[in-house]
């Protein structure tokens, strides 16, 4: 399956939004690293509402949640964020 983590991350106005984006992508990266869940990297989505777009390959949402609990809470320039699932289907 495919896991969307659609987000909107918004900064206090003078602060560096790119230095922060970077660090938490860092983080997230290395979270899933060694695990069985794939990080396929940020996306910016152009026909979206959201600012930005990370994407996993995972075999069940629960792999992903473990790993993505471990984080602990999005952090607080992350204003809204949902996860869509897209599953594998056979022809």
């Amino acid at each position: 399956m495919i896991i969307l983590w659609y987000f909107n991350w918004r900064t206090a106005p003078g602060e560096d939004k790119r230095k922060g984006l970077k660090e938490i992508y860092e983080k997230v990266k290395k979270a899933f690293e060694k695990t069985d869940v794939k990080f396929l990297g940020p996306y910016g989505p152009l026909n979206e509402r959201w600012n930005y777009v990370w994407m996993f390959e995972a075999e069940s949402f629960d792999k992903y949640m473990e790993v993505r609990m471990k984080l602990g809470p999005a952090p607080k320039e992350i204003t809204n964020h949902i996860h869509k699932l897209l599953f594998p289907d056979q022809f």
